[in-house]
């Protein structure tokens, strides 16, 4: 790993821009988890991109694998498609089908990972006050060697 612990984030940022930039006539805001903070809401439609933490499922000796896990949470109206005889998957579907074909094996331009993203552990989707929610879970891998002390 060169840089810091959370060197993904910008080019995962840039790379989930690029490839919803188009999609949808209205457009679609990216947001880090420290925009959303800053804002206090999630605009609809949008993508929410943040760290959910790490594994460790490999050790041996100074190496460690780390598997670091992204989240990319798709938003979209609910309710408010309704009366256009549109729902929500109208909306959300194209955006998960950019993001999965987009971000999967994806080799991200930082740090000294093996390999591209992988898809983490699948979450459904979830309704709350008029949105609907779409998470896809990323994992990261890439090796970290402790330094001797």
């Amino acid at each position: 790993m060169s840089g810091h612990f959370l060197d993904l984030e910008q080019p995962l940022l840039a790379r989930v821009r690029s490839l919803v930039e188009g999609l949808l006539p209205c457009g679609v805001a990216v947001m880090s988890a420290a925009d959303y903070t800053h804002a206090g809401t999630l605009p609809t439609p949008s993508v929410l991109v943040y760290y959910d933490g790490f594994q460790t499922p490999t050790q041996r000796g100074e190496l460690v694998m780390l598997d670091q896990e992204w989240v990319t949470v798709i938003a979209v109206d609910h309710a408010a498609n309704a009366g256009r005889g549109m729902g929500a998957r109208d909306d959300a579907g194209p955006l998960i089908s950019a993001l999965l074909q987009g971000l999967f094996r994806w080799v991200p331009p930082c740090g000294s990972g093996r390999g591209g993203l992988k898809l983490g552990p699948p979450v459904g989707p979830s309704y709350s006050k008029g949105k609907a929610y779409f998470p896809l879970v990323w994992t990261w891998s890439f090796p970290f060697v402790s330094p001797h002390w």
